[in-house]
């Protein structure tokens, strides 16, 4: 089992400790000349049977390597490791925070020892909130378990899952509203480059909340 972590905004944050938000989903990126980048849009995926067997162009690529998303383009063929692990690993969430110390509680044993205010909870506080990528894994109050990992084109994410992933509206049903349409803003918003219309490879993480 491994830890790793992972950055979420003020609302995807209060969407996960609602419970509204079980579902998380990323683009598919490659290293590339020491950066990650896209996946191209005319990648094709391939299946196990695919990899391991040889063509007229190459040999066997060897056993299957699990929790990778199996890619092909441009004649190149890559298995691209899941950036979040695998069901059972754990996930500990960083957001908005500001370091602190307790200087004052009912139990005073605990006075001196470090602490965090969440802008999710302690928003009221007017301070200069640091963002969550500067977050150490002790401040962190949430600790997510991955309970399945899938890879697949971001336009084949179901209205049940789109709606898994925080709509606001979550459980409204309305001809004129489907979590689809909510979540496809909430995609160009967050991967405008890697738009919903380009329909790229993503990652797509079932979890559930630990602590």
């Amino acid at each position: 089992m491994t830890d790793r972590a992972l950055s979420l905004t003020t609302e995807e944050v209060r969407a996960v400790l609602s419970r509204s938000k079980s579902r998380h989903t990323i683009p598919v990126k490659v290293w590339r000349n020491g950066k990650k980048v896209p996946v191209p849009p005319q990648a094709q995926e391939i299946t196990p049977q695919e990899w391991m067997s040889p063509t007229e162009n190459r040999p066997a690529l060897g056993g299957y390597p699990r929790n990778c998303a199996l890619l092909r383009w441009d004649g190149h063929s890559i298995g691209i490791p899941s950036p979040l692990g695998k069901p059972g690993d754990r996930v500990w969430v960083r957001e908005a925070w500001m370091p602190g110390t307790c200087i004052s509680s009912t139990d005073k044993s605990r006075e001196g020892e470090r602490s965090a205010a969440y802008k999710q909870r302690d928003g009221h506080l007017k301070v200069s909130w640091r963002s969550g990528a500067t977050m150490p894994r002790w401040a962190s109050r949430i600790t997510l378990e991955i309970i399945t990992v899938k890879v697949l084109r971001v336009q084949e994410i179901s209205e049940w899952e789109a709606n898994c992933h925080g709509d606001p509206k979550q459980g409204l049903i309305a001809s004129e509203y489907t979590h689809t349409d909510w979540f496809q803003a909430h995609w160009n918003t967050k991967h405008p480059k890697q738009g919903w219309d380009q329909n790229p490879f993503c990652w797509s993480y079932e979890w559930k909340v630990r602590s």
